[in-house]
């Protein structure tokens, strides 16, 4: 122990003796037992209390104001998977090398995003999927975000969305982390990217929204409800 007086030491951390032999006062336990959110990264676990939500502040405007800034009403955004359309059968890649465009069963092209831009669709908060992503680029996949974006133009230039677990290739169908479809057509390079950019329509029409409303969409696809799904199909060859 050292030698100097309680006083001594608390003018040189700020901490007196009561708050150091105290601090755990204000410590938490984990409710539950501690789960690894990614199995094959073992870095984040959560507990009982905690939910696989991405983090998003809903907004305090009306309905009335978030449709007149963006455009979509909150009927339009929940049932916009009402409009969305799943691949047929598997998606494979169509140049291993490469791994941006994928190919399904029907020959419908499919690109997939950079991780960085599928950060609202982790089990996580979206900054620390973000910072994954980044880390991941940087330190040859070292701690890889799970889920994959895809994307496919429809013939009026909307997009369709489907998010994938790497490891095992199965849809994601939570709702607030699975694919939804996109109002956005600004974005002519989207197959040449597998971006779509959080900016211009994508940003008003489809991340706007998402934030504002929230997650309560009604369907995954097409004749599709959320919840009909007892089981997440396998839609990626891995």
């Amino acid at each position: 122990m050292p030698n100097k007086t309680d006083a001594q030491i608390e003018k040189e951390t700020g901490i007196s003796r009561q708050q150091h032999e105290n601090r755990n006062e204000l410590n938490e336990f984990p409710t539950g037992k501690l789960k690894p959110i990614d199995k094959e990264d073992m870095l984040l676990y959560e507990d009982d209390a905690a939910t696989t939500a991405t983090t998003i502040t809903m907004s305090d405007k009306t309905d009335a104001q978030i449709e007149k800034e963006t455009g979509i009403s909150r009927e339009q955004h929940e049932n916009r998977n009402e409009l969305n359309e799943f691949p047929t059968g598997k998606l494979k890649p169509i140049d291993k090398e490469d791994k941006l465009l994928y190919e399904d069963d029907a020959g419908r092209v499919w690109c997939r995003g950079p991780d960085y831009y599928a950060s609202y669709h982790q089990p996580m908060p979206v900054i620390i999927a973000g910072i994954r992503s980044i880390f991941s680029s940087v330190f040859c996949g070292i701690g890889k975000v799970p889920n994959l974006k895809f994307m496919s133009p429809n013939a009026d230039g909307t997009s369709s969305e489907v998010c994938v677990n790497r490891y095992t290739g199965e849809l994601i169908i939570d709702q607030q982390t699975m694919g939804t479809y996109n109002f956005a057509t600004d974005e002519p390079d989207l197959m040449k990217t597998g971006i779509l950019p959080g900016r211009g329509e994508h940003k008003t029409m489809d991340i706007d929204t998402h934030e504002q409303y929230g997650w309560n969409y009604k369907q995954y696809a097409k004749g599709i409800p959320t919840g009909s799904l007892d089981k997440a199909p396998v839609i990626l060859e891995v």
